[in-house]
């Protein structure tokens, strides 16, 4: 056998490995139609609610969605991350229906989102919310969304220690944020909440921090109400709104 063609052998050989390789590579790519990522199982989802509720998917785990508009309502009763690939273009869309998220678990962060369009009508059983705090729930994180179009963007429900921050919270129909019956110890800071009837709303919940916000051309700016006592406000911009700030019923609060 001459040298030439053991030559060509090995290079033919060489070439096929490496298509192999090549070919082997592409096909362990998630393929299209599969947006939603389990960071740590690697599982691919074609929707954010199968991720959560996927059996593979444990508390501490972490989500990340693809760019794209989801038409979804997201129950979240694990301890995930939900991590959006661009704020401006990965949306959750209620379409006009509902609660967008509800949060039920505690220990919870959404960030890299914009949520939009809950339903517009607001009942004991029909809360209509961007991101809905349920009953009790803690220690959780939503940063560096956009709320915009919902009944009201925010809204924490008996929820304690919660940090909201970094989010632009605009033209919602009611409130940008509100704080009810007995939310207590939660940090709201470095959002800005424009252009909503009332940018933060609280009854009946206290010792809250809200420092370092935008809160601007809103109808009202913040309004604590119903025994919100000892709340601290300070370091806002709190600028051409109907009416800054005002209390009813609420005592001993640092403004």
């Amino acid at each position: 056998m001459s040298r030439k063609f053991v030559l060509i052998l090995s290079l033919f050989v060489l070439f096929s490995c490496l298509l192999s390789i090549r070919f082997s590579l592409v096909e362990v790519k998630a393929p299209n139609g599969y947006p939603v990522h389990n960071l740590n199982t690697g599982l691919n989802y074609t929707t954010i609610q199968e991720a959560i509720n996927a059996p593979e998917t444990l508390a501490g785990h972490t989500i990340f969605v693809e760019e794209g508009t989801y038409y979804e309502h997201l129950v979240v009763n694990k301890s995930l991350s939900l991590i959006g690939e661009d704020r401006f273009s990965t949306i959750i869309d209620g379409n006009y229906t509902g609660n967008v998220t509800i949060i039920t678990s505690n220990n919870v962060k959404i960030t890299g989102f914009t949520i939009q369009r809950s339903g517009e009508v607001f009942t004991i059983d029909n809360r209509s919310h961007g991101i809905c705090f349920q009953w009790g729930i803690s220690g959780c994180n939503v940063s560096y969304n956009i709320l915009t179009d919902n009944l009201n963007g925010i809204w924490l429900y008996n929820s304690n220690a919660n940090t909201i921050y970094g989010n632009n919270i605009t033209n919602n129909n009611i409130e940008g944020i509100v704080l009810d019956f007995s939310s207590n110890d939660n940090n709201i800071h470095g959002n800005t909440i424009t252009n909503n009837h009332l940018g933060i709303g609280s009854w009946n919940s206290s010792t809250n921090n809200i420092y370092g916000n935008n809160i601007t051309n809103n109808e009202g700016g913040v309004l604590l109400d119903y025994f919100s006592n000892n709340n601290s406000i300070y370091g806002n911009n709190i600028t051409n709104n109907e009416e800054g700030i005002a209390l009813e019923q609420s005592l001993g609060n640092c403004i």
